[in-house]
């Protein structure tokens, strides 16, 4: 923490508790299993059951996309949701949101953002954000996804920071955008995959923030099985083709920028590509799962652009 004057905020999690009551409206930061705020979860969670405010402590969630189970799950398994937006994921909130007990409103995660900052959601309370560094200026440096943290620091009413020290600082890893609402808005200047049109920090007004605490759990990300034979078979095939495609000139050396999705599949054809001759790889993928790592490690992946590493 880099700027003196946030040092009086510090405080153990526990005592962020006197900052939360039923039917707020919280923000938090993370996209997929990576860069959501796990430490305060996890406490108004066990407090909420160890004192049987089951349906009593219930919070309205802007959350990035999906969090991890022992967050946002367990919160729906403790009655502590009363609306979530804009994704779901997990048994406890599928079945909450099925008998009627959970409003959740699913929206395009592209808009969701541009959506917050219109005010479509209405006032938020609170901000939860996930740090790995505070710089001089009080900006952050985000943990291993950003997600909507710009977004709820701005029109949040008061923000908590956590600080995970089991990670290193991510800082210039991340490409973060706040920009003018229409009319005003600019043009993003993306032609590349490595071209960057934002900061590489969220901003926020030190003068909101009321608590910061330390946070030493990992993201709960979700371990994908090794390929199945049939999507190896299939990466093979397309490995196959793009080599076929080389050779006949139809794309250069290192091909053309690639889109990878997610999945077992998605997984398998990167696998593909770092048993192939291809060399300097260039890649937009929504989430960066293990075995675009692994096309990273085998030399084979010169850059990058992701929204989290998950």
């Amino acid at each position: 923490i880099a700027r003196p004057s946030l040092h009086s905020k510090v405080m153990q999690v526990g005592d962020t508790l006197k900052f939360f009551r039923d039917g707020q409206t919280l923000g938090m930061s993370g996209f997929t299993p990576a860069g959501y705020p796990k430490a305060i979860a996890v406490m108004l969670g066990e407090h909420v059951e160890q004192n049987n405010l089951q349906g009593k402590m219930r919070f309205r969630v802007l959350a990035g996309a999906s969090t991890g189970a022992e967050t946002l799950d367990n919160w729906a398994r403790l009655d502590m949701l009363s609306d979530l937006y804009p994704y779901q994921t997990g048994k406890n909130i599928a079945k909450r949101i099925n008998a009627g007990e959970l409003n959740f409103k699913d929206v395009h995660l592209s808009n969701y953002p541009n959506f917050l900052s219109y005010g479509y959601y209405g006032d938020i309370d609170i901000a939860i954000i996930e740090a790995t560094e505070i710089l001089p200026d009080g900006s952050i440096v985000p943990g291993a996804a950003s997600g909507i943290a710009q977004e709820v620091a701005h029109h949040a009413k008061q923000i908590l920071i956590e600080v995970n020290t089991s990670m290193p600082s991510f800082k210039g890893l991340h490409d973060v955008v706040y920009d003018q609402n229409p009319p005003h808005r600019r043009p993003l200047m993306i032609s590349r995959v490595d071209d960057r049109c934002g900061e590489p920090i969220v901003r926020l007004d030190p003068g909101k923030v009321i608590g910061i605490v330390e946070s030493q759990l990992p993201d709960q990300g979700r371990t994908l099985p090794p390929p199945r034979q049939d999507e190896l078979k299939i990466a093979e095939h397309i490995t196959e083709f793009m080599e076929s495609l080389v050779k006949r000139g139809t794309l250069p050396p290192n091909l053309l920028p690639l889109q990878s999705g997610v999945g077992g599949i998605a997984n398998a054809v990167m696998v593909g590509f770092s048993k192939s001759k291809f060399q300097d790889l260039e890649l937009y993928t929504e989430v960066a799962q293990d075995n675009v790592l692994d096309l990273c490690d085998a030399g084979k992946l010169k850059f990058c652009s992701t929204a989290a590493l998950s």
